[in-house]
């Protein structure tokens, strides 16, 4: 922190033998993940088209732009690092300001008609592929070793039970769909 309040953000990356900074990032990284088979590391920043994926070797100090206009939403890496699996918020039909429908007790927070779908995206193509619908949100819960599985849940109002919902656990083989 600085005199009058500023403050100024960096990331660091540190061979925990030497302690020497191998890479250092003023503010453009501000979070660091490592890829999931690689001995690399990754993180987005604004790029000249949109969001960047940006994908660094800590010992060679390369960067690759694996994408230059990422979509917006929370992703993980397929454990092949070949593709990407988006949460993306999709926001739910306007309610009147005269009348308010409310189908279950939770109708009445904000928000809550908005629903959360999972993407694919495929890193060689850039193509963005919606894998889920329907009127229920959608969570991520795995991807198989091989990358060919995901294991997604979702979870219903189920009113006449205690706890008034019930989660479903789905697989879906991405490559057959």
């Amino acid at each position: 922190m600085f005199n009058g309040g500023d403050k100024k953000e960096f990331t660091e990356v540190i061979e925990h033998t030497t302690g020497q900074v191998v890479v250092r990032y003023d503010g453009s990284a501000k979070e660091i993940k490592w890829m999931p088979r690689s001995n690399q590391f990754y993180y987005t920043r604004r790029g000249m088209k949109g969001k960047e994926l940006v994908k660094v070797d800590p010992v060679s100090r390369i960067e690759t732009v694996l994408s230059e206009d990422l979509p917006e939403g929370n992703f993980i890496f397929s454990p092949t690092e070949n593709y990407l699996l988006f949460t993306i918020r999709e926001k739910g039909p306007e309610e009147r300001k005269d009348l308010q429908q409310i189908l279950v007790p939770n109708d009445r927070q904000p928000g809550w008609r908005n629903r959360n779908f999972i993407h694919k995206y495929d890193l060689s193509t850039g193509m963005l592929q919606r894998l889920t619908y329907g009127y229920t949100s959608t969570l991520i819960n795995d991807i198989s070793a091989d990358g060919r599985y995901l294991l997604f849940s979702c979870m219903d109002p189920f009113l006449t039970e205690r706890s008034f919902r019930r989660l479903s656990l789905y697989r879906m083989d991405l490559h057959t769909m």
